[in-house]
């Protein structure tokens, strides 16, 4: 299959492995947002053996997967659920094998 050359101009950037573009843009945020306070609707609440808490930060116009270590959860007042309204904060980052950004929850 014959590859396309892209147009000169905005199409002249490097090109890079799909690990350094990911790096890179995890880079930027964890810069730009090395502490965040995020407010949302925890859904899909998932508690696998590890003990860690995976679910997913949303509002009506978006959503943010989260991540809650054990370690963590000893601050918890309450357990988590689904459809509890929350305010979480802690860390952006993306998880590099899924090209996803994340919140790194530290307090709930």
């Amino acid at each position: 299959m014959k590859q396309a050359t892209p147009p000169a101009g905005r199409y002249s950037a490097p090109v890079q492995s799909v690990t350094e573009l990911t790096r890179s843009i995890r880079g930027l945020l964890e810069t730009q947002y090395p502490f965040a306070s995020v407010r949302g609707e925890i859904s899909n609440l998932r508690a696998p053996f590890s003990g860690h808490s995976y679910f997913t930060l949303k509002d009506d116009q978006a959503q943010l997967r989260a991540v809650l270590f054990k370690q963590q959860q000893r601050y918890l007042q309450q357990p988590l659920k689904d459809g509890q309204q929350v305010v979480c904060a802690g860390r952006i980052t993306v998880y590099e094998q899924r090209g996803e950004y994340q919140l790194l929850v530290d307090f709930v």
